[in-house]
């Protein structure tokens, strides 16, 4: 459900992405580059090689880049579900600071998943480019591949946030990124 209040967290975590975008634009572009060229191409020459006709009949490469785009985008809302609530909440305590206002818990939370959504949104489209530009699939067959991503990422974000926000101190961070993601 969204409420003016909840688009004011949106909107404010916009305003400080559009200062701090040249940090993430790199890596936005250049893992999915890596991933693909790396697992698809590599590793899928040698099983390529050795199972005539790819993975029933699919070529390895486009076997595997719908897994890894889906996987990107989980990576990325576990990536703005911890620390960024952890400094929200913990260190910088803007969370604090918005709560202050008559934004509630729920806008504050509803604001900031919708954004984790906006952010595996905007990596997850960059990834279907680059699975075009790989010719896995055309332009429009890879953008299909975002809807299911977007969702696992929304799932990923809101439950990382939802076990960062109760956790007394960011050493369980780690464990949750080894284990679970």
């Amino acid at each position: 459900m969204s409420t003016p209040l909840t688009l004011r967290v949106f909107e404010s975590e916009a305003r400080v992405y559009r200062r701090t975008w040249r940090g993430s634009v790199i890596s936005t572009f250049l893992n999915p580059n890596l991933y693909l060229t790396a697992m698809g191409v590599g590793l899928g020459s040698l099983v390529d090689e050795n199972i005539p006709g790819g993975v029933d009949g699919v070529p390895y490469l486009t076997f595997l880049a719908p897994g890894l785009l889906v996987a990107t985008a989980m990576q990325t809302g576990a990536g703005e579900g911890s620390w960024k609530v952890m400094a929200g909440i913990k260190w910088v305590k803007t969370y604090h600071a918005r709560l202050a206002t008559p934004i509630g818990i729920r806008g504050l939370v509803a604001g900031h998943v919708l954004w984790a959504g906006a952010r595996v949104l905007m990596v997850s489209i960059v990834f279907a480019a680059v699975m075009a530009a790989f010719r896995v699939a055309p332009l429009l067959q890879s953008l299909l591949a975002v809807g299911p991503a977007l969702l696992v990422g929304l799932g990923m974000a809101a439950a990382t946030t939802a076990f960062t926000a109760r956790l007394e101190d960011p050493t369980g961070l780690p464990l949750f990124f080894r284990l679970v993601v």
